[in-house]
């Protein structure tokens, strides 16, 4: 639990997304980016208005997905909701500088990691990694940025903007060889860490850690076929 500047943050509870039925995608302005009002839903984290990405209430679970502003200082904030003239203050919530979350999704039933081929094509069972080539990872919680970028502001392309620390990243515990950890060009929230999968490493569904500043991510997975 907890929030990391820069990077996708989670709000759950009651109340908290009033008129909403399923999830619903904030539309993004090339110019201003997500809106901060949103559905007469409004977050401030430690005083600073966030972006507002998604809202959702699925079956009585309600949620709100914002991007934490970017020069939040660790420790603890205070978040204001705010929902169609109600307010609602949390306490305590802590900030980290580093926590990282690696992005998922499902492929059938299996939940795997966020990958991509140096061809930008989905690593998938049907389109496994091979080992010696370079995979494209992406993760939210990587923190602070240099060059900085604004909050509510895509990846830069040129110069790319590289995070403040490199992470570690290891299959079923073997370390790999991390190339470049930047802010995902054109994307917001979201880190891209390239690194090259080790030649020895051996068919089959690995477990997948990224490491940064001592704190690990979830453990996702990534399917791995023959060498080719």
């Amino acid at each position: 639990p907890g929030f990391v500047s820069g990077s996708t943050g989670s709000i759950f509870g009651v109340n908290i997304t009033e008129g909403i039925d399923g999830a619903v995608l904030a539309p993004f302005d090339p110019s201003n980016g997500f809106p901060t009002l949103f559905r007469g839903v409004r977050v401030t984290v430690g005083g600073i208005v966030a972006p507002i990405l998604s809202l959702a209430n699925v079956n009585g679970q309600e949620q709100i997905n914002i991007q934490v502003p970017f020069g939040i200082p660790q420790g603890v904030v205070t978040v204001v909701v705010e929902n169609n003239g109600t307010q609602s203050s949390i306490d305590g919530i802590p900030v980290f500088d580093e926590q990282p979350g690696v992005f998922e999704f499902f492929s059938g039933a299996q939940r795997l990691a966020a990958v991509l081929h140096a061809d930008f094509s989905v690593v998938t069972p049907s389109n496994p990694a091979r080992p010696g080539e370079v995979l494209l990872l992406f993760v939210t919680g990587m923190g602070r940025l240099t060059p900085p970028v604004p909050t509510n502001q895509v990846g830069p392309v040129n110069p790319l903007a590289n995070t403040v620390n490199t992470p570690t990243v290891t299959l079923n515990g073997v370390e790999q060889a991390v190339l470049a950890s930047v802010y995902a060009p054109q994307l917001v929230t979201v880190y891209q860490i390239n690194f090259r999968l080790a030649a020895n490493t051996q068919p089959g569904l690995m477990r997948l850690v990224v490491t940064a500043d001592g704190a690990p991510s979830q453990e996702a997975f990534i399917p791995v076929g023959g060498a080719f």
